[in-house]
């Protein structure tokens, strides 16, 4: 499947359908995904409802880690996530917006670059910077317009850090705040890199390169391999 690259401002002249399409890594067709979405969204007809639904199961059925592979398209398929129950804000993305395919709902990923300014020290340390390239998330299209949702951080990886949970209702986006509720500085969206029909890896891991640099990416390429044992 081509990848497409969306400007923000020119999705709405899309026919919603052509975002409905699998890929290797969208992997709507596989059967594992196909029954946890249906075991998901099961007595639900409401498309709305469905979506809610998905948007949690993922948020919080799927646990976030920074430490994940992701060098190679397999890394990143939804039966990948699914099977491993952990993923990055990228990975968990994917498996939401082909969730919500299987079910009929166009999606998009969107990358963006943000500051987190509450990152633990050692992600700081992990990545060099608090600033987190290519962040992603989702547009679905729900009753005639686009909505946008980021599932990344679990409940338990809030109440552990003490960040904002991200809920979702099915008609207003959920996506990071700039503030928590104390007031406290949380998410700066820096730069919208555009939507996406399915994963640009190369582009993805060219932003890393350049923002985390060349030998830190190949360490941690090398420090997944082998904890992987790939």
């Amino acid at each position: 499947m081509q990848v497409y690259k969306i400007p923000v401002e020119r999705l709405g002249e899309i026919d919603p359908s052509v975002f409905l399409a699998f890929s290797d890594v969208l992997d709507g067709e596989n059967p594992d995904v196909r029954k946890w979405v249906k075991r998901v969204t099961e007595g639900t007809e409401n498309q709305m409802e469905k979506a809610v639904k998905l948007f949690y199961a993922v948020r919080d059925g799927i646990r976030y880690t920074m430490y994940a592979p992701f060098m190679y398209r397999k890394d990143y398929a939804a039966s990948s996530i699914l099977k491993r129950g952990e993923g990055y804000c990228v990975q968990k993305a994917i498996l939401l917006a082909t969730a919500y395919r299987v079910e009929g709902i166009p999606s998009v990923l969107i990358f963006a670059d943000i500051k987190n300014h509450r990152a633990p020290e050692k992600a700081r340390e992990f990545m060099g910077t608090d600033v987190f390239t290519y962040h992603g998330y989702v547009a679905l299209h729900l009753n005639g317009r686009w909505v946008k949702v980021t599932p990344a951080f679990d409940r338990e990886t809030c109440r552990k850090a003490d960040y904002p949970t991200v809920e979702f209702d099915g008609k207003n986006g959920a996506i990071f705040p700039e503030k928590d509720k104390k007031g406290r500085k949380f998410i700066t969206y820096l730069k919208i890199h555009g939507e996406y029909s399915d994963l640009p890896l190369e582009e993805l891991l060219e932003s890393w390169r350049k923002v985390y640099g060349e030998d830190k990416v190949k360490l941690w390429k090398k420090a997944y391999e082998v904890f992987y044992g790939e």
